[in-house]
């Protein structure tokens, strides 16, 4: 049967949120952002699942944080996430996914632990801060992205591994601060060295001075996967320093 996709546009997030509340469903699927304001909610005429997008702001870009809508779904995450990568906010800088699904109950109704991000070296700082991991006893996969993943899984529960896949990133700062994960993979990935010359003190991201700062207390195995030389030798650099914590931190190197 051929899928039907009606959609609601809405400039005001009260709007939106009211017509959300009308609907039964436990779950909605975030798909993205969108510009000028406007909020999108999808309705599949067959399955009646629902999909979302939510505005970035027009001034500083940040996408607008989902807990703050008081929706009372949970959240399912997409294959991709998607944005206006040409959509340019008032600021001249980029757009930016920060804290987006913080404190937002996170769901895997659909064996929907994949997930690709669309855009180059895109801000992720703390994306799933303080969120709750519901049914990934497989854990994450992200997958086929270029992104800025300081702190992004900061505070987090339930969630006890995650895999990067041919992914470019960068900040590592913070990225299982405080959380529940245990094992961090990275495959076939590279780290993007950014060059922060032309931004103010106050704008520059502090970074990662030994590995602890990355990977919390919690985290008892780290794999290398035919990585890029960039990832191996950073984390290596790191794993030289005096460390935080004391405990037996695995680092499997495999080529």
């Amino acid at each position: 049967m051929k899928k039907l996709i009606s959609t609601l546009e809405y400039n005001s997030g009260f709007d939106f949120v009211d017509m959300m509340n009308e609907f039964d469903s436990e779950y909605i699927k975030f798909m993205g952002s969108t510009e000028n304001g406007t909020y999108l909610v999808s309705v599949d005429d067959v399955d009646g699942m629902l999909y979302m997008k939510v505005p970035a702001d027009e001034y500083d870009g940040i996408v607008r944080k989902v807990a703050a809508l008081g929706l009372k779904q949970s959240i399912i995450l997409p294959g991709r996430i998607s944005y206006l990568e040409d959509y340019i906010p008032q600021s001249g800088k980029s757009v930016k996914f920060k804290r987006t699904l913080s404190e937002c109950n996170i769901v895997n109704r659909f064996l929907d632990n994949e997930f690709s991000i669309e855009g180059t070296q895109l801000n992720m700082e703390g994306f799933f801060h303080k969120s709750n991991f519901i049914d990934f006893d497989n854990g994450l996969v992200i997958k086929d992205s270029s992104i800025d993943v300081s702190y992004m899984f900061s505070d987090s529960k339930g969630l006890t591994e995650v895999t990067f896949k041919r992914c470019d990133l960068s900040s590592l700062v913070g990225l299982t601060y405080n959380s529940d994960i245990e094992c961090v993979t990275f495959e076939g990935c590279s780290l993007v060295v950014k060059d922060n010359s032309n931004l103010k003190a106050h704008e520059r991201r502090l970074e990662a001075t030994c590995l602890d700062e990355i990977f919390d207390r919690r985290v008892t195995t780290v794999n290398l996967r035919y990585c890029d030389d960039s990832l191996i030798e950073e984390l290596m650099r790191l794993n030289s320093r005096e460390q935080q914590f004391f405990r037996e931190l695995e680092i499997n190197i495999l080529d």
